[in-house]
Parts: structure tokens; C-alpha cells; sequence
């Protein structure tokens, strides 16, 4: 239909009066075009998911859980028979849009930039200083809002904390509102309550006095998260 107008924030240019040419995003994540057309004064928003699936499921089933030993093998090594998450079939209703490819380390670079200080404040834990001294490296080398090559690395080390952090950052650089919600506690071990739980707070560099932090969830948040385990386990068979 004619088009009386675009409205997106991509590099893009009409072409005639019912097309446009636009640049697709280069880093994972959802953008959006907002077509106008004349008659009836009617508007549509068009959602371009780069670099992601959109799954819906209804009652569709699926296979989850994991058989990993026989039953002789769990009685003979560790005195049980049960599997703590047997093989089953499932029916799963839903509606994802979800990472199509691991998250990179340029992409996880790119979208935590300005969490990666020049210098860590940790003085003992090996481990976060390794960390932070690679992602440093990476940033240094590389330049903001730049593209990301598709034979980059998988961010595989990143620890839960970070990998929490890093949805939120994703979710605001959306202007969608961040799932995840971080509280001071003074808890001394990781431990999962009622309606929250608890996971240690290693960052780049230390932002508080409590190695801890309570994590809780926003209910309203249309925003991303990490997969629970049944679904980690869908989305990992394909």
C-alpha cells in the first residue's frame, strides 16, 4: 500500500512510495519499523529480530530430562535407582524469542562496555582479575557499536552474575524493562528462597562491601532472561 511515512532509528531511505531500504542491525536484538499509510490514517510497527527465532509451541511435545546412566550402573556406583531428571515427553505451550547462535565474546563486550573499568578493584579472587584483564584486552581492541565478526568465540566463561547483568544491559539498550532486580544482602552462601534467590556478586570489579546479592524478578518485565533448565534443554535439542 502507499506509504505516507517511516518511522525507525535504522540507516534507511525510501525507495518509492511502498518501499524502503534499510540497514539490518549488527548486533543481536530486536528493532523495530513503524509503517504509516494514508488511508484510514493507519499505522503498523514492524518488529526485525536480528540474529534471533521466534518459536510459538502449542502443545507441541518435547523431550527433556537426560538418561545418563542405566539403572545398573546407578545402583552399582551410587546405591539409587532414581535419575534426578529422567528422559520424558512433555506438551509445552508457549511463545519465545530466543538467542538463534551462543552469544559472543564481542557481542557480550560490546553490550557490558561500560561495566569493563580500566582497572579492577579485586585484589584475591584470581579467577574475576582474569576475567576482567581479557574483556579489558577485548575492549581495547576493538571499537564501540562496531559490527562483530561471525567466527568470534563463545563467551563461555561468563559467570552467572555477569551473564544476568549482561540481559539487563541488553534489555535497556532495547528500551524494554530489565527482567533481573539486585538487592544488598548480607547472606553468606548461595541459596534459593521462596521468591528469590541468592548468587555471588563477581563483576569486573567489586561494586559492594557484600560478596552476595539477592536477585529477584520483575513480573511486568517484557524483557531478557536466561533460559530455566527445561527450557535450556528444548531450545539445546533444537
Amino acid at each position: 500500500k502507499p506509504i505516507v511515512a517511516w518511522e525507525t532509528s535504522l540507516n534507511a531511505a525510501i525507495y518509492n512510495d511502498s518501499c524502503l531500504v534499510f540497514q539490518a542491525p549488527t548486533f543481536i536484538g530486536v528493532d523495530s519499523l513503524k509503517v504509516h499509510f494514508r488511508k484510514g490514517n493507519k499505522s503498523h510497527k514492524i518488529n526485525l529480530a536480528i540474529g534471533m527465532k521466534y518459536l510459538k509451541f502449542k502443545n507441541k511435545e518435547v523431550l527433556l530430562g537426560y538418561n545418563e546412566f542405566t539403572k545398573e550402573q546407578l545402583q552399582r556406583w551410587f546405591r539409587r535407582f532414581e535419575n534426578e531428571d529422567p528422559e520424558r515427553i512433555v506438551s509445552v505451550t508457549g511463545t519465545y524469542l530466543v538467542d538463534k547462535y551462543p552469544i559472543t565474546n564481542c557481542e557480550f563486550t560490546q553490550v557490558m562496555w561500560d561495566s569493563i573499568p580500566e582497572k579492577s578493584t579485586y585484589q584475591y579472587d584470581i579467577p574475576v582479575k582474569k576475567a576482567h584483564r581479557e574483556y579489558l584486552a577485548r575492549k581495547k581492541a576493538s571499537v564501540r557499536n562496531e559490527g562483530c565478526s561471525v567466527h568470534d568465540t563463545a563467551a563461555s566463561k561468563i559467570n552467572l552474575y555477569l551473564a544476568m547483568k549482561y540481559a539487563n544491559a541488553r534489555s535497556i539498550r532495547e528500551g524494554i524493562k530489565p527482567y533481573y532486580i539486585f538487592s544488598e544482602t548480607d547472606h553468606k552462601k548461595e541459596a534459593i528462597l521462596d521468591n528469590n534467590y541468592v548468587i555471588r556478586r563477581l563483576a569486573f570489579s567489586e561494586e559492594s562491601k557484600y560478596e552476595f546479592i539477592l536477585v529477584s524478578i520483575d513480573s511486568t518485565s517484557d524483557g531478557y532472561r536466561l533460559p530455566y533448565l527445561d527450557e535450556w534443554t528444548l531450545f539445546a535439542r533444537g
